[in-house]
């Protein structure tokens, strides 16, 4: 056959075997009888991969960095994500859009889509690949096209997409997060990846592992930061945020970052910089506030600024005292900032700006009222409803957009009447919005008649009146330690409602009056809830106390079964939970809720509502947490444990200790050893004939548990984990040394000091004496340092200690001889 005639034949092969296959799919679409499979498919064959321009790392918790086109493609239903899975099975751009939403959701993500995933990553899909099943000539225009077959056809945002869903998707369900990242880490050490690949891999990979243990991380932010493009240098510390956050609140500790992260502090960059400032806050490290401060004086105006919002995330005495200072100065974008970071002490500390002679101040005071729905921010809101500046009347109306509307229709009702005509009519729409009433209401009339036309309104809806004027008054009583006890009325409702003969009428306007009540009559309804359990308790968690408390309207909302608004109502609770501790019935209320709980940003920000409370309510959902499905929540609840450090806690971490999930255990290894019980101990030899407990641990293959094991061990007082401690702070390589004398230093053990001390004085590497001296400063008191402890010098400080060394052993020495020798 000739030459002309091959090609002929192999056209018609091709081209007969394409029409196959596309008849087969076709057949196969009618068959499934979806058009909203193929409307999918069609929508799923652009090139639309963009980051979602809300996206930030401060808020990179709440939502994907990637989103396609319009971001209204997702998996979150069930029956979307059935299509997505469909599609990703047949391969094409299609497919492997598909296969990227897919992998987005929450659920378990099939091994085919991680491969696909995986391949999308590395770009190893080809033309030939690449082309959707469905249209005949667009197979056909590939397969004969002049392009070699293994020709890249992924985009680098389709890459970097996938990325971010590979690493999401296989952290999600791992029980082991090493293990189940370990296809991403080493991949994302290829040379030939694209910068935005690379970038997103150390996000999602720093989302879970502590960045230090990331081999090649600290390439990303060398000395020279011209070596490396700037968006590698950005994405490493933003990946370092992302761990810190996901952290919560547990404390700093040094061995988690890498020692290049330093070199960020001072890159070329203004964004490295700002992104820098914000991991010092996040990250809780000892000198955040004072390297803050210093980035108050950056050259560059926007790192100044976010230097001054980051002071507002360490919630310490320190951190507000610098903040008042800044609101004190009279550089108005600063002091702006300083106010915003304020905010988050509370009402007090935003009260005095709202007569700020800058109108730029007093609108972000009036905007960072809205995060404390309370009384006295109604109060206070109403008193901004005549300023002179338009923009903080409207903000004081909008302030009130999440409040119940216990709080807000006061203030919507007073701006009818007291604010300018455009926020009278913004206040109108809100409550329209909220109540649905559609009589007509005279915004440009006179005062009186506005005032009539409010009045009359008020009976028909029965909106509350004179409720500003309660506030105030309950608010006075607060403020002189009076304690307000609720009304007769509620009580004498309370009683009514119980009653076995109560009819459904009457039912409905007890509940209605209940309602309208003040906050001050929650702790007497929650006790009565408490004391009268059945029906009539359930009434009124549901329907009456989330109108009068923003707990109760946070739980409610925990009960929806729509997951953003229980991820709004988990939001609001932890704000509430920082603030104060919740009320003994809402931490019962709350563990109902959480024992039906899947999603894991739930139980975060439940977790964060009672990561302070000592009490028996949030030790109950601490030990759920502990056994949990998600690995992320199981160590939220060891997390607890070591933060509150009880002997009790021992029992329930030890099953841990052994958890499926590195994170986990080393949490747990963490706690047990801060819970000052011996029990956490265990034996060298359990019924087993094998070591149990921390002892367990300590001889883990794992090295990283090995060593978090000896540091429980040591601070338990195990003389066993003490010296493997000190052996390897001894023997291994200098940064190994250097994080074992920390944590030596750490232990506040005394019984460590001789041994510090000897390693001094024949350690050769300069860093690891620094750390030497560091843990001997911490461990002994200040009275009993030497006097040249003080010394500049690292080593004039080290002969001092070595003097006092040599004098006590001398003491020792003597005291120790026989008499008369």
């Amino acid at each position: 056959m000739t030459r002309q005639g091959s090609l002929g034949f192999a056209f018609a092969a091709a081209l007969l075997g394409l029409c196959l296959s596309g008849c087969a799919v076709i057949g196969d679409v009618s068959a499934v009888g979806d058009p909203m499979l193929s409307h999918l498919a069609e929508r799923l064959e652009a090139d639309a991969w963009t980051v979602d321009p809300g996206w930030s790392v401060e808020r990179a918790e709440t939502g994907d960095r990637w989103r396609f086109g319009d971001g209204n493609t997702n998996g979150s239903d069930t029956s979307s994500a059935e299509r997505l899975l469909t599609l990703a099975a047949r391969g094409g751009k299609a497919g492997r859009n598909a296969a990227i939403l897919a992998a987005r959701g929450d659920a378990k993500v099939p091994p085919t889509v991680l491969e696909t995933l995986e391949r999308i990553v590395a770009n190893e899909t080809t033309a030939a690949e690449a082309i959707s099943v469905g249209s005949v000539t667009e197979r056909l225009r590939a397969t004969f096209n002049s392009k070699p077959p293994s020709e890249p056809v992924v985009t680098p945002n389709e890459r970097a997409a996938a990325a971010e869903a590979w690493c999401h998707a296989l952290a999600s369900t791992a029980e082991s997060i090493d293990a189940a990242l370990d296809r991403p880490a080493r991949l994302w050490r290829r040379a030939d990846l694209p910068d935005g690949v690379k970038a997103e891999l150390a996000r999602g990979l720093a989302r879970h592992i502590a960045p230090e243990r990331i081999v090649g991380y600290d390439a990303l932010l060398p000395g020279d930061p011209t070596t490396i493009h700037v968006e590698l240098r950005r994405a490493a510390v933003e990946g370092c945020i992302l761990f810190a956050a996901a952290k919560e609140e547990a404390p700093f500790d040094a061995g988690e970052w890498p020692a290049a992260l330093e070199n960020a502090r001072f890159d070329p960059d203004a964004s490295v910089r700002r992104l820098y400032g914000r991991w010092l806050a996040v990250a809780q490290h000892p000198e955040a506030i004072a390297r803050l401060e210093v980035q108050q004086r950056d050259s560059n105006p926007t790192v100044a600024i976010a230097s001054v919002r980051s002071l507002g995330l360490i919630r310490t005495d320190e951190a507000r005292d610098v903040l008042r200072k800044v609101a004190a100065k009279p550089a108005e974008t600063l002091r702006n900032s300083a106010v915003e970071a304020l905010a988050a002490w509370g009402v007090d500390e935003i009260k005095p700006y709202l007569k700020d002679e800058s109108p730029i101040v007093r609108r972000t005071a009036v905007t960072s009222l809205g995060r404390w729905e309370s009384p006295q921010a109604a109060i206070l809101l109403d008193g901004v409803l005549a300023d002179a500046d338009l923009d903080v009347q409207r903000r004081a109306v909008k302030a009130t957009e999440t409040w119940s509307d216990d709080v807000a229709l006061p203030v919507l009702l007073a701006a009818l009447q007291n604010a300018s005509v455009r926020t009278r009519r913004e206040s109108l729409d809100e409550l329209r919005r909220r109540t649905g009433f559609e009589e007509s209401f005279p915004v440009s009339a006179e005062p009186a008649e506005r005032a009539a036309a409010l009045q009359s309104l008020c009976v028909t809806h029965g909106w509350p009146t004179g409720r500003l004027t309660g506030f105030r008054l309950a608010t006075t009583d607060a403020a002189t330690k009076v304690i307000v006890p609720p009304s007769e009325d509620v009580l004498a409702n309370l009683t009514r409602l119980d009653a076995p003969d109560v009819d459904t009428t009457t039912r409905d306007a007890l509940l209605d009056a209940l309602r309208t009540s003040e906050s001050s009559a929650v702790p007497a309804i929650e006790e009565f809830c408490q004391t009268h359990p059945g029906r009539t308790a359930d009434l009124l968690a549901s329907e009456v106390l989330p109108a009068i408390s923003p707990a109760h309207a946070a739980l409610k909302e925990l009960a929806s079964e729509d997951v953003a608004i229980r991820r709004h109502g988990a939001g609001k609770l932890a704000e509430l939970g920082r603030a104060a501790t919740l009320s003994p019935f809402v931490l019962r209320r709350l563990n109902n809720v959480l024992t039906r709980e899947q999603d894991g940003l739930v139980w975060r920000q439940c977790m964060a509502a009672v990561a302070a409370d000592g009490t028996a309510g949030a030790e109950r959902i601490a030990l759920m947490a502990a056994n949990n499905a998600w690995p992320d929540v199981r160590r939220l609840g060891c997390e607890y444990a070591g933060r509150h450090c009880r002997t009790g806690h021992a029992a329930w971490l030890l099953p841990l200790l052994t958890d499926g999930n590195d994170a986990v255990r080393l949490a747990a290894i963490d706690a047990a050893g801060r819970c000052a019980n011996s029990v956490a101990i265990g034996n060298e030899s359990g019924p087993a004939g094998s070591p149990t407990g921390l002892r367990a641990a300590a001889a883990d293959p794992n090295r990283t548990i090995r060593f978090a094991a000896l540091i429980a061990l040591a601070r338990l007082g195990d003389e066993s984990g003490s010296l493997g401690l000190l052996r390897w702070a001894e023997y291994e390589s200098p940064a190994e040394r250097t994080k074992a004398i920390r944590a030596i230093g750490d232990t506040g053990r005394r019984r460590f000091e001789s041994d510090l001390m000897r390693l001094a004085w024949t350690e050769r590497d300069e860093s690891v004496r620094r750390e030497l001296l560091t843990a001997l400063e911490t461990l002994v008191p200040a009275a009993q340092r030497p006097v040249g402890a003080l010394a500049t010098s690292a080593e004039d400080r080290l002969a001092a200690w070595a003097a006092r060394w040599e004098a006590r052993s001398a003491s020792s020495t003597i005291s120790a001889a026989p008499a008369g020798s």
